[in-house]
C-alpha cells in the first residue's frame, strides 16, 4: 500500500498516515535520534531504494517531512538500524550495505561511499541478497548478513573494510541482535523457526520452533525488558516466545493480514 500508518499506543488511535505512492511498497522503518533534540524522528526505506525522513517537531501531533535521498540503493531497501551513539543510520539493499551520517537538521551524508563504492564491492542483488543489518561493537562495525549464501559479514565503518565473514547452517530470512548486550544474534532459518546464537564463535544456543504454512522471510524483535521474541506469522498472527526458555507464550492474532 506504500503507507506508513502512525497510532498513539495510549489510546489506540490512528494519528497519521503517510503515503507515497510513487516509491513503491514501504519495506523497513526505524525511529532515529537528531543530535541536540529530542523531537521523536523516523526514516522508512521503499522498494525503489529511497530514504525518507520525517519529524514531529515538539508537541505537534503529527510529523512533517524533512528530506528524502532517492538513490540509496540500487533496490529495495531490506533493513535499517540506527546508532544512538554515532547518530548513524545503516541500511541495506540491493545486495549491500550502507551508512549514513544524521546531521542535526535531519539530512542525511554516506559515509561508507567515500571509502569504499558499494555496487563495486558487492555482486548484482541476484547473486548475493543481502537481508539485514545492525550495528555491532558499541557502532564500531555492521554486520550484515545474507539470505542464500547463509553468511554475515563484519565490516568495520571508519575506515570501513570487511573485518570478518561467518557462516551458519541455513539460510537467513533475517536476523537482529539481542538489544541488551548485542553477544547474541537471532536467525529465521526459513525452515521451522529462529535459532539464538552465541557471537563471536557463531555457537547455537537455542531454537524457537513454529510451523511454517507460506515460507517468505518474517521480521522479529527482542524486548530485552520482558524477556520476549516477537516474530511475525504467515496467516495474520504474531508470535510470542519467551526468550529465556524458547516456549511459545502466545499467539496475537490479526485478521485478515499478513505480519511481515
Amino acid at each position: 500500500d506504500a503507507c506508513v500508518l502512525l497510532w498513539n499506543l495510549a489510546t489506540g488511535e490512528r494519528v497519521q498516515t503517510i503515503s507515497c505512492p510513487f516509491n513503491g511498497a514501504i519495506s523497513a522503518v526505524i525511529w532515529v535520534q537528531l543530535r541536540e533534540s529530542n523531537d521523536l524522528c523516523f526514516v522508512f526505506g521503499c522498494a525503489d531504494g529511497s530514504l525518507h525522513l520525517y519529524r514531529r517537531h515538539g508537541s505537534k501531533t503529527t510529523f512533517e517531512f524533512v528530506f528524502v535521498f532517492g538513490e540509496a540503493h540500487q533496490g529495495p531497501i531490506e533493513d535499517l538500524a540506527f546508532d544512538a551513539l554515532h547518530h548513524r543510520v545503516a541500511s541495506v539493499g540491493g545486495g549491500h550495505p550502507q551508512v549514513w551520517k544524521l546531521s542535526s537538521q535531519g539530512a542525511l551524508s554516506s559515509l561508507s561511499s567515500r571509502v569504499l563504492d558499494p555496487l563495486v564491492q558487492f555482486p548484482p542483488q541476484s547473486e548475493r541478497i543481502a537481508r539485514s543489518i545492525a550495528f555491532f561493537e558499541g557502532g564500531c562495525n555492521v554486520l550484515v548478513s545474507y539470505l542464500e549464501s547463509h553468511e554475515i559479514s563484519c565490516f568495520t565503518i571508519e575506515p570501513w573494510n570487511l573485518k570478518w565473514t561467518r557462516r551458519v547452517g541455513s539460510r537467513i530470512g533475517f536476523s537482529t541482535l539481542c538489544g541488551s548486550d548485542g553477544v547474541t544474534i537471532f536467525i529465521s532459518n526459513l525452515i521451522d523457526g529462529v535459532d539464538e546464537y552465541r557471537l563471536p564463535d557463531f555457537e547455537k544456543v537455542k531454537a524457537f520452533p513454529h510451523a511454517i504454512k507460506f515460507n517468505f522471510p518474517l521480521r522479529f524483535v527482542t524486548v530485552f525488558r520482558e524477556g520476549w521474541l516477537v516474530s511475525g506469522g504467515d496467516s495474520g498472527f504474531a508470535r510470542l516466545f519467551d526468550r529465556r526458555t524458547g516456549r511459545l507464550l502466545q499467539l496475537l492474532e490479526h485478521p485478515n493480514s499478513t505480519i511481515s
